[in-house]
């Protein structure tokens, strides 16, 4: 049975080939290794070579307490790992990172519509840009550009190069 006890001092969360174990470290450690020993009891044999993150949140100061329950977990659980969780990036390094990516957006931009498949016959593709067609372009398809048209693939429909007014 899950606990969906909000005030529990153990909560579990199944993380891609492992478990992340939230925990409050304001409890004593016996009751943090008996509520442990209850959800890993109940996940039988889905714990083995897992990888396990021990999380207290914003707690500061508790790295003795995870290593213990670290090699609790390690020597009662045939866990692969027990880990504690990533280091958060700071605030201002994800707005560094968030304005270089948004720089090099602009940086980088391109008068060409790239499209992958095929066109299919009744489909009308029209850009004021360049097109590169990367496939197909059916019979009875018909293809529209400001500039250039590149079909990497069969062009079996109407292309118009220079639409309009070139």
């Amino acid at each position: 049975m899950i606990n969906f006890d909000s005030a529990a001092p153990v909560k579990l969360k199944g993380v891609g080939d492992g478990f992340w174990i939230t925990l409050d470290p304001s409890h004593p450690e016996e009751v943090l290794k008996s509520e442990i020993d209850k959800v890993f009891r109940n996940l039988k044999h889905l714990a083995i070579n897992a990888s396990v993150v021990i999380d207290v949140g914003d707690a500061k100061g508790h790295d003795d307490l995870i290593e213990q329950l670290r090699s609790y977990i390690m020597a009662t659980f045939e866990v692969a790992k027990v880990s504690k969780p990533p280091e958060k990036r700071s605030i201002p390094t994800e707005r560094i990172r968030q304005r270089d990516l948004s720089k090099g957006w602009n940086h980088h931009r391109s008068d060409v519509l790239m499209l992958r498949g095929i066109v299919r016959s009744g489909q009308k593709i029209e850009s004021r840009k360049h097109i590169v067609i990367m496939g197909d372009a059916n019979p009875g398809s018909e293809i529209c550009a400001g500039g250039d048209i590149i079909v990497l693939g069969r062009l079996a429909g109407k292309a118009h190069a220079g639409f309009p007014g070139d």
